[in-house]
């Protein structure tokens, strides 16, 4: 019920992120996905902000980086809402697209997918940047990537979560 839902804590603001990044070179800072809708922060991963846990995310494998399995966090929790997700704070910006909907069904393959991710990354978030774009399925087969002329107006994602039906598109679009 509501009496146990996990409250959000507070996030650092930039300045005083770097201020406590330059005084305190070796503490560990804890760092986590950011749900956007657009371009609408929508948050950290918590209960009290629209954040929900994914049905079954008790059973999915401990990583290394977190406490336990019980932990909020963007492995474990989804924001249905979120039409991208952000983590790390680097000038290196890694675009990734993947085809499901953040429902609290379909939602486990991006959270596995931000799972992976995170852990890849993980010691390197203050050089990368990764963003994860929830794309449907019609974009992943058709929407115009990098495209000659057209490279300015069109993201340019460094990866792709292509299914064998959106790369056959893919291929016939030339």
């Amino acid at each position: 019920g509501p009496g146990n839902q996990i409250r959000c804590q507070p996030r650092l603001d930039a300045t005083l992120f770097v201020v406590l990044v330059q005084l305190l070179p070796a503490a560990t800072i804890v760092v986590d996905w950011i749900a956007w809708e657009g371009s609408t922060e929508l948050g950290p991963p918590c209960e009290d902000n629209g954040w929900s846990r994914l049905l079954e995310s008790e059973q999915f494998e401990k990583l290394s980086w977190e406490a336990g399995v019980h932990d909020v966090n963007g492995y474990r929790y989804h924001h249905e809402n979120a039409t991208q997700y952000t983590l790390g704070s680097g000038a290196l910006q890694v675009e990734v697209w993947q085809p499901f909907p953040d429902t609290e069904t379909d939602g486990r393959v991006s959270a596995n997918f931000r799972g992976a991710l995170r852990s890849a990354f993980e010691g390197k978030l203050a050089v990368v940047k990764i963003i994860l774009k929830n794309k449907n399925w019609s974009s992943i087969a058709f929407e115009a990537i990098c495209s000659g002329d057209q490279a300015e107006s069109h993201s340019c994602p460094n990866a792709i979560l292509l299914g064998d039906s959106q790369l056959a598109h893919r291929i016939a679009a030339g």
